[in-house]
């Protein structure tokens, strides 16, 4: 049987705490106990916190391999500006462009964005990025980047037969 509870946290407005849900039993029970489900910690000030953007990173893929120059893309359905961050550093994105697939989820379709990455820029090994709408955080992932020694590969020459 699911039952509703409620705690009023109220006396310790404005001090850190931390919930912590407990069983004890006297080894009797052979039961498995109970189940928590959807916790919820909310202020009857009504001074909620924004919903996070509706928004999604496409490119880079979590995990992914990167290497020379390569797209950072994906869509937020508002934004006053998308900035990708790369390892710690922002870099804003182009927004606006058309993406009719997203007209369903936003209510129009000027929601795409891209940013042009030279990925050898970051030197080889694994990089967090970050994608932010308006200052919030919508998506995180990390690349691994692997170069060739250089930013780009210029005076290399090689014949292949075919």
């Amino acid at each position: 049987n699911w039952q509703q509870a409620s705690l009023d946290l109220s006396p310790f407005v404005g001090e850190q705490i931390r919930l912590a849900f407990n069983l004890w039993s006297d080894a009797a029970q052979t039961a498995d106990g109970w189940t928590i489900d959807d916790v919820a910690v909310f202020s009857s000030d009504f001074d909620t916190p924004p919903l996070p953007p509706q928004a999604r990173l496409e490119n880079p893929a979590v995990g992914s391999f990167q290497s020379g120059i390569g797209i950072i893309s994906g869509w937020a359905c508002e934004a006053q500006e998308i900035v990708i961050e790369l390892a710690g550093t922002p870099v804003p994105a182009a927004y606006g462009t058309p993406r009719g697939d997203t007209q369903g989820e936003c209510g129009d379709s000027n929601n795409g964005f891209s940013l042009l990455v030279n990925w050898n820029n970051l030197g080889p090994g694994e990089h967090p990025v970050r994608a932010l709408v308006d200052g919030v955080e919508f998506a995180r992932t990390t690349v691994r980047v692997t170069t060739l020694g250089s930013d780009f590969l210029k005076d290399v020459r090689r014949t292949v037969v075919v």
